[in-house]
């Protein structure tokens, strides 16, 4: 199934310790079978005494009205971060499955 156009779509990332929801816009694929987001700045940014790194819920935001009952993950961590081995910050997520309108 695809997603339908003429909607605005909006990705939500909540961190699953602190419950702190991030907002980005997305767009719509021109196959119209997912959307493309970028991680809003302040997720990955480095901060200074507040850690944005964790596992966030990824769920898809339709007219700023229906989200998606599934979701996917996000985890998000930097080199000082128990999360990460690497030296550089680094996000990675997956696809998420169209909604159904009622």
């Amino acid at each position: 199934s695809t997603l339908e156009p003429n909607h605005q779509y909006t990705v939500a990332f909540t961190h699953q310790w602190s419950n702190m929801t991030y907002n980005a816009q997305a767009k719509l694929l021109d196959n119209s079978r997912g959307v493309e987001v970028i991680c809003p700045p302040q997720m990955v940014a480095p901060t200074g005494a507040q850690s944005k790194d964790g596992l966030y819920d990824v769920h898809l935001v339709v007219d700023n009205d229906y989200r998606s009952e599934n979701r996917r993950t996000l985890t998000v961590g930097s080199a000082e971060s128990e999360l990460s081995s690497s030296s550089t910050r680094s996000a990675s997520a997956s696809s998420f499955v169209p909604i159904g309108r009622k």
